[in-house]
């Protein structure tokens, strides 16, 4: 099994370095020291673990959680830490309303870190849909939910249903070549009203949607449709 992605939101060199060792076996750790990082980083690639900082230079974190929390789908793929060295049962009152996961206070005990984090990636594991995290696309079939990241920044795509599945289809086997009559069976499940150029015109239509990223959806002549990210 993969890492899990973690974005850690703190503007001390000294946190990011403690975290990043304490999380090491467990995730892949992304750094942001400012609030503008934090935003790009979260806006090109999911995270499973986002950890805030409370108090950040020129900026609350408070604000940024409600956010991040607004991005649609997130809550199904994500799990929100506040860090913080206040002792304000305010901020951590306040913080469960906006659906902050957990609340960790500063000095941060590396162990019972690791063990939390261990703990919501179960949860994550668990409970979310199966997610296909691939190139710029990520795509969480059991939602419904499809995201690609355009000009830096990411988007949920609005897809009709067999555009959902044949863009599930093929980012699931990037450079696999499928057929038509492939696609055909198992997207169309052989319904009797469509036809083959049924196929290519979904897939028109579905580049047309992905904008830049639909050049990845690859024509193999005479045969069919490929993902590639060459």
């Amino acid at each position: 099994m993969s890492k899990a992605r973690c974005l850690l939101i703190d503007d001390s060199e000294e946190i990011q370095l403690l975290v990043q060792r304490t999380l090491g076996d467990l995730c892949d750790v992304t750094g942001a020291l400012t609030v503008t990082d934090a935003r790009a980083h979260f806006s090109a690639k999911s995270f499973e673990i986002v950890i805030i900082d409370l108090m950040l230079e020129h900026s609350n974190g408070m604000d940024l959680l409600k956010d991040f929390k607004s991005t649609p789908g997130i809550n199904k793929c994500s799990r929100f830490f506040i860090m913080t060295g206040k002792d304000s049962t305010v901020d951590e009152a306040l913080g469960h309303n906006y659906g902050v996961d957990e609340y960790i206070k500063k000095p941060v005990d590396r162990e019972v870190l690791k063990a939390i984090v261990r703990k919501n990636l179960k949860v994550l594991r668990d409970e979310a849909p199966e997610v296909v995290d691939y190139g710029p696309f990520t795509i969480i079939p059991g939602n419904h939910q499809a995201f690609v990241v355009l000009g830096g920044k990411r988007q949920e795509l609005q897809l009709t249903v067999k555009e959902f599945k044949l863009l599930t289809k093929l980012v699931s086997h990037p450079e696999k070549t499928f057929s038509r009559e492939d696609l055909f069976s198992q997207v169309w499940d052989n319904d009797s009203n469509s036809t083959f150029r049924t196929i290519d015109m979904h897939v028109s239509s579905l580049r047309k949607k992905l904008q830049e990223r639909g050049s990845l959806i690859k024509t193999v002549h005479q045969v069919g449709y490929k993902f590639s990210l060459s």
